[in-house]
């Protein structure tokens, strides 16, 4: 970071959208500063007579502080924290009372030190966050007063969309579960809002409509449309979380009397009766973000990237287990559930980058690695935290068990010999390399690497009722893409503080 550059963005800023011409007009200009940095904190240094440190983490109980009569606090706190109040915190005017998080601090030199290491833009425009300098109030001035009566929460106020994409056996259900229990998060996966969905839409002969909500960019419906759809699906809508009782009252209550939803705004309804039903004695200050396990990825691109444009903040984010193990677990998982008629195993031998080359471009991609989150689960659920810009939550980390280490060190020769075992490193080296695993050295790419029989192609054949040599060459043709291809990235990699050596490391993008 460049800290002199950050303190004059921050200056001009304050001059243009909070009225403080004066006040600024020389503002640090007498002062010789100097800024430490470690993982943890900023360390701001003026004059030598006055330190201040900004603390990069921060663990609050928000509960109490929301549940106060006026949200107030004082610096240091940490700047996790204002990006959390900016996403969770409703506006003031649609809660009819002042919402805003009102930060104390003790000096105009403490203002400076500040203004340095954090992006003050990003912490005021929404409205939401005022520093307080004596009687001087540093912020947008954007209450609407005129508003005194509460407005219940409307979809068009979730705004944070969180895609938790989970390849096969990469601890989907453990990653799940940990976010669930999360109170500022309303949750769900796509399995039921599309597949089963059309299953059963062509059971009845229906026209599709579930199908074509999603990918029309055009449609709109009224909502009293789409509640005689939403009747047709309750069954189904339960088997997937949604409480349908309580989702068809809290939609007539908040949603009828739309006249023009969109796939978007539809999108938002269902999450946001889903909220209201599974808390209902949720504070009211708040709001959720979404947090969405998508359909199969190859359905993915074309099912929601009309629904992200209208969210303000979008994420996409995974977990990594080494691919080696990652691909021998998800074999025998198959084998063993007999899950032929529903996974294509070399779908998820080579799955590896399509959702990651998508993600990518569409920006915003983040990975953690499973092995780090069973290892160091504090460490790591607090920077998913942080990431999704939620409270973390000490509950989030009650269920032991859910942590247990016993599967990372698997058996990997029952199906797969020593030399499948190799091939598969060699396949997936750039991926191995990049998040940390263990690789292979100074390999060279060659023709005969594409001749390379895995012992499992004569079973999968069977399996799939195939072919051998028509296996071998769709494998042959994956294997050359894979080798040969040009990889776009990766996802950005939330790395564990501390490595096995005990070595502090940052993140890397």
């Amino acid at each position: 970071m460049d800290y002199a550059k950050q303190f004059e963005i921050n200056k001009k800023y304050l001059m243009k959208n909070c009225g403080m011409e004066d006040f600024c007009f020389g503002l640090g200009s007498d002062f010789d500063i100097r800024v430490a940095e470690d993982e943890c904190a900023f360390h701001v240094v003026i004059d030598e007579n006055s330190q201040f440190y900004f603390l990069k983490y921060q663990n609050l109980d928000y509960d109490q502080i929301l549940n106060a009569d006026s949200l107030k606090l004082k610096l240091p706190v940490g700047i996790n924290v204002f990006k959390v109040l900016n996403t969770i915190l409703r506006e003031s005017g649609k809660c009819g009372f002042d919402n805003r998080m009102y930060i104390g601090i003790s000096s105009a030199k403490e203002l400076v030190a500040l203004m340095h290491v954090c992006d003050l833009e990003e912490i005021l425009s929404k409205g939401k966050i005022m520093f307080l300098l004596g009687e001087l109030q540093i912020g947008v001035q954007n209450f609407e007063g005129s508003q005194t009566e509460e407005r219940k929460l409307h979809f068009s106020e979730l705004e944070d969309l969180i895609f938790l994409y989970q390849p096969q056996s990469c601890g989907y259900e453990f990653v799940r579960d940990v976010i669930l229990k999360n109170d500022f998060v309303v949750y769900a996966d796509g399995w039921t809002l599309h597949r089963k969905l059309e299953e059963f839409e062509t059971k009845i002969g229906d026209s599709g409509f579930f199908k074509k909500l999603f990918l029309d960019t055009q449609f709109r419906i009224s909502g009293v449309k789409f509640l005689q759809e939403l009747l047709k699906y309750q069954k189904l809508l339960l088997q997937s979380g949604f409480d349908c009782a309580s989702i068809l009252n809290i939609f007539c209550d908040r949603m009828l009397t739309e006249n023009s939803l969109s796939v978007s705004d539809l999108f938002k309804c269902l999450f946001l009766c889903k909220y209201i039903a599974d808390k209902p004695d949720r504070n009211k200050r708040i709001k959720p973000i979404i947090v969405y396990f998508p359909d199969h990825y190859q359905r993915f691109m074309d099912y929601y990237i009309n629904i992200q444009k209208d969210f303000h903040r979008v994420l996409y984010f995974r977990t990594i287990r080494n691919p080696v193990i990652r691909s021998i677990r998800a074999y025998e998982y198959i084998k063993k559930n007999n899950l032929y008629y529903f996974v294509n195993y070399l779908d998820v031998l080579f799955e590896e980058l399509v959702f990651d080359e998508f993600s990518i471009r569409q920006g915003k991609s983040y990975a953690m690695r499973f092995e780090d989150l069973k290892k160091s689960p504090q460490i790591m659920v607090k920077k998913m935290c942080d990431l999704f810009r939620i409270p973390f939550e000490d509950k989030m980390l009650q269920d032991k068990e859910t942590f247990s280490t016993k599967a990372l060190n698997p058996q990997l020769d029952k199906v797969f010999t020593e030399q499948d075992i190799e091939m598969l490193q060699v396949l997936y080296n750039d991926i191995l390399d990049y998040y940390g695993y263990e690789k292979v050295e100074n390999y060279m790419f060659c023709e005969e690497l594409l001749n390379y029989t895995f012992q499992f192609e004569k079973e999968l054949a069977d399996i799939l009722v195939i072919d051998e040599e028509l296996l071998r060459m769709e494998i042959k043709r994956r294997m050359k893409k894979v080798l040969t291809g040009e990889r776009v990235g990766f996802p950005y990699w939330l790395r564990c503080e501390v490595d096995e050596y005990g070595t502090q490391v940052g993140d890397k993008g």
